[in-house]
């Protein structure tokens, strides 16, 4: 019997896990997403520009962005919670979606003409630490939450659960954020997201192995 058919064999055998995981995992994503709101009100503070920018064709880029990221993320995490169950074809979202950004920001900054200044902006130190900073609540209470599954792949439903938070932390960072070149976007917040995918992978393969 080899690897694949002992997975299998397991999966039927093993009885109906806890179905209040599901409820479980959006309550504590909820729950962390909201201290990370308040964290960085407290300390950093609101852009009070919000409501302009919401007729702004980069800020709504940037900020639709993050919560594709998000939910690619929450989609193939929750199909890699079960031995039986692959996510498929929802898991090449994940590398479409930093791509397509990561193009999106290379093509804007050659057609701009290179400028320093879009690339780094003023806070490019400080973005990619405080993205993360606003994503481990979330990265923290989601692999609590759902600590009791057996993933087939741990370490994928870590990187999900990773790239999940990052989303959601650079969203809610991003409220505060005054960044709004497309450069700087992809470059340091998506490094921000990079590597709450390698904090995701890591913790994974430690918390959700079986």
């Amino acid at each position: 019997m080899n690897t694949d058919d002992l997975i299998k064999k397991l999966a039927q055998d093993v009885a109906m896990p806890d179905l209040r995981w599901a409820p479980r995992l959006c309550w504590a994503i909820f729950g962390a997403a909201s201290l990370s709101i308040m964290m960085v009100w407290l300390l950093l503070g609101l852009n009070g520009n919000i409501p302009n920018l919401l007729g702004d064709g980069q800020f709504l880029l940037k900020m639709f962005w993050f919560l594709f990221m998000a939910g690619s993320g929450f989609m193939v995490l929750t199909k890699s919670l079960r031995p039986d169950e692959a996510p498929g074809w929802r898991f090449h979202l994940h590398g479409l979606l930093f791509m397509g950004m990561i193009l999106v920001g290379a093509v804007d900054f050659i057609s701009r003409g290179m400028l320093v200044d879009d690339l780094l902006g003023m806070t490019w130190s400080a973005c990619p630490f405080l993205v993360v900073a606003c994503s481990l609540p979330v990265l923290v209470a989601s692999l609590y939450a759902i600590r009791v599954m057996a993933p087939a792949n741990p370490g994928l439903a870590g990187l999900s659960a990773g790239i999940m938070s990052g989303g959601i932390g650079a969203f809610i960072y991003g409220l505060h954020c005054p960044e709004l070149a497309l450069p700087f976007i992809s470059a340091w917040y998506g490094l921000g997201i990079i590597a709450m995918a390698g904090f995701g992978y890591l913790a994974g393969r430690y918390v959700l192995h079986w």
